[in-house]
């Protein structure tokens, strides 16, 4: 088993796409006036079984990835910004930046997360209250009457790249224990 994951694993990564062409292709001749035997439609099935089992054993493998993968899905297609295609092309663009830089926009959004922290600690706001724009308005200018030197404070704290990387590190590692097997 061990060795077919080794193959597995080179396979699925370098040459998963290769394998839906093939799928493709055969299929394609299998509908055209190829005339198809015995060994064509096995050859076919046990091709188009190891890709199940491969993408089966890939998420088996994968199942914090996978959870994570399928809550952005959701979270991008809940804005009504995106078709499907367009969440996934998404999701793609997230995984093409490095940790590093992933770490660096966090580093941008500290002050605005410690910013909503305070309003959040004083005057929770709740989704279905978001929609009611004149209640949203209140509560934010309660929150910068009461509250302005606290969110001044916030919005100039400053993280250094280091404790962020830091950060950052500490807390993929806390969830890896947390839920990996």
């Amino acid at each position: 088993m061990q060795r077919f994951n080794v193959v597995y694993k080179k396979l699925y990564k370098k040459d998963i796409m290769e394998i839906n062409k093939a799928l493709e292709r055969l299929e394609w001749r299998f509908k055209s006036s190829w005339k198809v035997n015995e060994n064509d439609i096995e050859a076919f099935n046990a091709i188009l079984k190891f890709k199940e089992q491969t993408e089966s054993i890939n998420l088996s493998q994968n199942d914090n990835y996978a959870k994570m993968f399928i809550h952005q899905l959701i979270l991008l297609s809940r804005t009504g910004l995106y078709s499907g295609e367009r969440c996934l092309e998404v999701i793609n663009e997230i995984l093409n930046k490095s940790v590093y830089d992933w770490s660096m926009i966090l580093r941008e959004e500290i002050p605005m997360i410690r910013f909503n922290g305070v309003s959040n600690e004083k005057y929770n706001i709740t989704p279905q209250d978001i929609l009611k724009r004149g209640e949203v308005l209140k509560r934010n200018e309660k929150i910068v009457s009461e509250c302005s030197d606290e969110l001044i404070k916030e919005l100039k704290y400053e993280i250094s790249k280091d404790d962020i990387i830091k950060f950052v590190k500490i807390e993929v590692t806390k969830s890896l224990n947390r839920f990996e097997k």
